[in-house]
């Protein structure tokens, strides 16, 4: 008898039914999309000295560089960013930063002008900087 009710037990567990909303919203959430970003390497050590800056002061909002640039994609999705700010600027030396984001955050930069994102980033990361100063 007790062989019966442990396979009862056994099948009442698995027939539990598994939330695929729940599973889709934890995959949209993970950061596994890849995108490469190219910003001013002056800007990229002034973004980096910012970082070291709040560290230092134990202001751990931002845990690297990379945190930072998803939190400036995030703000531009939802405030919107207009082109007619962007200034051309001499050729300077470029760092290139691969950022993991999420699928979402992923479309949205693919959808900004192809020319422009350099620089829609750049704008972002000195308005950035200067706000939370």
């Amino acid at each position: 008898m007790e062989i019966l009710s442990a396979k009862n037990k056994s099948l009442e567990k698995s027939s539990k039914k598994i939330d695929l909303s729940s599973n889709a919203e934890n995959i949209n959430n993970k950061k596994n999309c890849i995108i490469s970003l190219r910003i001013n390497t002056l800007l990229y050590d002034t973004l980096h000295n910012y970082l070291l800056a709040m560290h230092n002061v134990s202001d751990y909002t931002f845990s690297s560089i990379s945190d930072v640039l998803r939190y400036i994609i995030v703000q531009i999705e939802e405030n919107g960013f207009s082109t007619d700010q962007i200034i051309n600027d001499k050729e300077t030396d470029y760092t290139e930063i691969i950022v993991r984001v999420t699928h979402k955050q992923k479309q949205f930069w693919q959808g900004l002008p192809n020319r422009n994102r350099r620089k829609i980033m750049e704008k972002a990361i000195l308005a950035f900087t200067k706000n939370k100063s």
